[in-house]
């Protein structure tokens, strides 16, 4: 999917500036377009690898959070639905979560020497050091999601030099911004 969108950012007839501010405003469209366009330089260099990363009570797994919603009778009203087009695949290609769990199921059936290759591949498009926060009384985002998405990216041997947790305890879901 993320594919496409590169081959159609590039097939499209605009080409003024602001049209190229809002490609290269996207971080990872260059070095997707080179990979994807056999090494084709979209508008100039790939931007530089984010050297950290810090999430705040995400939603990880958007299938999961919408059974969340569903739970809490706030389906009906809640902009994630409509958002991603009331669509089960499209939820789950658009959860990280489920993205990673993916990823690693994929690479389970390699040699290790593949396994290792492919892992390495993964890690080289994360920042080198991510920091996840949540409340452990966030009502809106369960903890659930952080923790879940945490295992996963731990899975691709990213140890806690790279990938940390930080759960406060009462926290809700809006403290971490303030």
């Amino acid at each position: 999917m993320m594919k496409e969108s590169v081959r159609q950012t590039l097939r499209s007839q605009r080409t003024d500036s602001q049209h190229a501010l809002e490609v290269a405003a996207w971080p990872g469209l260059a070095a997707l377009a080179e990979e994807t366009l056999d090494g084709a330089i979209v508008y100039g260099e790939a931007l530089p690898r984010l050297r950290g990363l810090i999430l705040l009570s995400g939603v990880y797994d958007i299938v999961a959070h919408l059974e969340h919603e569903r739970v809490r009778g706030v389906e009906e009203i809640s902009a994630m639905s409509r958002v991603m087009g009331g669509n089960l695949q499209a939820f789950s290609m658009n959860s990280p979560t489920r993205i990673l769990e993916d990823l690693v199921r994929a690479s389970a059936p390699a040699t290790a020497e593949q396994r290792n290759a492919l892992l390495q591949r993964l890690k080289s498009f994360l920042p080198a050091k991510m920091l996840v926060i949540h409340g452990d009384n966030d009502r809106t985002v369960p903890a659930a999601s952080s923790i879940r998405f945490v295992r996963m990216l731990r899975a691709l041997q990213l140890g806690p030099d790279h990938v940390r947790l930080r759960l406060f305890t009462e926290m809700a879901h809006q403290a971490p911004v303030v």
